[in-house]
């Protein structure tokens, strides 16, 4: 019974060998590339596109800083409006009698010039806030660059130890070929029986089905690591260096009080900290007067010719300083802040 047993599990796993062989040569016709675990490193950074996602969000929060610093300029603006009126009373009777054309043609232009000379700070604060949100971005970028750099790593790691471990089952492999002739021969001197050499044999397919498995880990492996590198599908990477620890780890605390100095995330907190404190003087600055002032042109044109004679349009010049202040932000600003 044994024996028939072993024979069975023998044929199931020989087929499992032929399925192995046929990956085997299947993975012969993809292309290798060798790279050293710094290479593979640079490679990944250098085809990340959540690294380039990163960079962008940089430029975006550079853009709105340089939006935050235009906000300090003065404002401006100019329009020319033209219009017509048809007048079906024309003696109007008030004290005496006014007599109105049929209809009337005119011209309004206006050119306006405004600078704030004091807002409670908020530009100043505004411009705080979008240089501190533009080092956030940078502080991300470095975190995605450091987690991308760890993943790279960490696969190249993971696919060194699984190519280890084939080594290790092509060894065992030839340890018990050896000892499968040996009981063989054994056999056939009657020494031990049929049992002893199945057992061997079976031992065997154990080892060749373990083998197997890696070489599907190494598989995915090797595919993730190429998504990650920006490689083709068909590669087939090669770590041309020894990733074997070479030197003693430092103690433990070395690595925390190191994480706690630099990682990005901690300096990315303090920075939004620093952004939310603005926002709540931003809101605070509203208690605070508004002063600007500003100055006022108009040209008045009640003819039907853009460019009227001499003396037949006005043009004043106004110059205005405004203080203001919006009180009702004494009971308003409560539940923003």
């Amino acid at each position: 019974m044994l024996i028939r047993r072993s024979i069975y599990v023998l044929q199931k796993y020989g087929l499992v060998c032929v399925l192995a062989s046929a990956i085997f040569s299947q993975a012969q016709a993809q292309e290798i590339k060798k790279l050293t675990l710094k290479q593979a490193v640079e490679l990944g950074l250098q085809n990340s596109h959540q690294l380039k996602l990163s960079k962008s969000r940089i430029d975006a929060a550079v853009s709105r800083y340089n939006e935050a610093k235009d906000k300090s300029l003065p404002t401006g603006s100019v329009g020319l409006t033209y219009n017509h009126a048809e007048i079906p009373t024309q003696v109007f009777k008030f004290n005496g009698s006014i007599h109105l054309p049929a209809r009337a043609d005119a011209y309004l232009g206006t050119f306006s010039l405004q600078e704030v000379i004091f807002a409670g700070n908020k530009l100043r604060y505004a411009k705080e806030s979008t240089n501190l949100l533009t080092d956030i971005a940078r502080l991300d970028a470095d975190r995605d660059q450091d987690e991308i750099a760890y993943n790279v790593i960490q696969a190249c790691f993971n696919l060194y130890k699984l190519n280890q471990s084939k080594k290790v089952v092509v060894q065992n492999l030839q340890d018990l070929d050896k000892q499968i002739k040996q009981a063989q021969q054994f056999f056939a001197q009657g020494i031990v029986t049929k049992n002893d050499v199945l057992r061997f044999q079976l031992q065997r397919s154990n080892i060749e089905l373990t083998g197997l498995d890696l070489e599907t880990n190494s598989k995915i492996v090797n595919y993730n690591l190429g998504i990650l590198l920006g490689l083709p599908e068909n590669t087939s990477v090669v770590i041309d260096e020894d990733l074997a620890a070479t030197h003693p780890a430092d103690p433990l605390t070395e690595y925390l009080n190191s994480a706690l100095q630099n990682r990005p995330e901690l300096k990315t907190f303090a920075l939004q900290e620093k952004v939310a404190q603005n926002q709540v003087k931003t809101i605070q600055a509203d208690l605070k007067p508004m002063f600007l002032v500003g100055a006022n042109a108009y040209y008045i044109n009640p003819s039907l010719n853009i460019l009227p004679e001499a003396n037949r349009f006005l043009g004043p010049l106004s110059l205005a300083a405004t203080l203001s202040c919006t009180f009702d932000r004494l009971w308003t600003n409560k539940n923003k802040i």
